[in-house]
């Protein structure tokens, strides 16, 4: 059965980070090696015409089945069973529109390169596979245009990344996007400095760590280990990027920590685990909702669960290999947030 998750817009339940200088997070990865192979899919599609098309098709359907299936089926409405006739026409008339022409030359505009975020996510596997060394790795990492479907797809190999979610709130595309549909909120969370991250947070939640169908500590401690995976790839990078908050936001969370969790304790909602206060509390949006504190950023609650895992790996020997099989009840028990 196909594994993926789909991160859609704004990447779903992202993150945190605490500075953490001199921690075991720093770490020399420079003899750790990562075979990943990387693929413009956008660029070929854009580009190939006629017989060359067909080719390309077979070609995909064979070195990456499950993320070529998905663009072709998710973002380009095909049948399943599709002939080499409708393949052809379909394409031609996604590579003609205007709207669709235009949005591919912002993407070609806005990255001209693609080696820095190639170098970047080489990076951020190598620290991965450093405390993971037999986890798994992605196999193909796929630069797409999927329509703002996804940010971020992962299958059981592959990962795709839809580039026209990163091109900012200013884009001309982005900007154009039915306000009904895409937010403010929405539109604000496309942003270029969020793309290594996620691709390697949405890898993470994939492949390894296991879903969580519990109350709300313990979902949002099982974030809180992805999140902090999260920070474990990008050692170095700003702690308000790593949870997909801006600066202003993540210094608010910081400093009302401590009330948020009263908040929760006196309101018995830690061990809730009804629909409602779960996506209150986990889910993307302008803020975190429910909560009676003003100008809260969203998904506190997987910020929460980040500062908890924090403070159980400072205070423990806990390798980062381990700490996926670590009861939440057990992480729970090292945090205590200051006045």
């Amino acid at each position: 059965m196909l594994t993926r998750k789909n991160l859609f817009l704004l990447p779903v339940v992202l993150l945190v980070v605490v500075s953490c200088g001199g921690s075991r997070l720093d770490v020399d990865v420079s003899d750790v090696k990562v075979k990943i192979k990387y693929e413009d899919m956008r660029s070929k599609i854009q580009d190939v015409k006629g017989q060359k098309l067909t080719k390309l098709d077979a070609d995909y359907k064979n070195r990456m089945p499950d993320i070529y299936n998905y663009f072709l089926g998710e973002c380009l409405s095909f049948p399943q069973n599709y002939s080499d006739s409708i393949l052809v026409d379909r394409v031609s008339t996604f590579q003609s529109d205007p709207g669709i022409k235009s949005f591919e030359n912002e993407i070609d505009k806005k990255f001209k390169d693609l080696e820095d975020i190639k170098s970047k996510l080489n990076d951020g596997f190598r620290h991965l596979k450093y405390h993971f060394p037999n986890g798994k790795q992605p196999k193909y990492i796929v630069f797409m245009n999927t329509l703002f479907r996804s940010s971020v797809w992962c299958t059981e190999n592959e990962i795709g990344i839809g580039m026209g979610n990163y091109l900012g709130e200013k884009s001309k595309t982005v900007s154009q996007l039915n306000p009904n549909v895409y937010y403010l909120w929405i539109k604000k969370a496309m942003k270029r400095e969020f793309l290594e991250r996620d691709v390697v947070e949405n890898w993470v939640r994939t492949h390894y760590i296991e879903a969580s169908e519990g109350n709300l500590i313990e979902q949002i401690i099982r974030e809180g280990k992805v999140i902090y995976l999260t920070k474990a790839a990008f050692p170095e990078m700003e702690d308000h990027l790593i949870m997909r908050y801006t600066k202003k936001q993540w210094d608010w969370a910081q400093k009302n920590e401590f009330a948020f969790w009263k908040y929760l304790q006196d309101n018995q909602l830690l061990f809730r685990s009804d629909e409602i206060t779960l996506m209150n509390l986990t889910m993307p949006g302008p803020k975190t909702s429910g909560i009676p504190i003003e100008g809260s950023p969203d998904r506190l609650g997987l910020y929460l669960g980040y500062q908890i895992v924090w403070d159980y790996m400072e205070s423990s020997e806990t390798s980062l290999k381990d700490l996926i099989n670590v009861s939440y009840t057990e992480i729970m028990q090292s945090y205590e947030p200051e006045e």
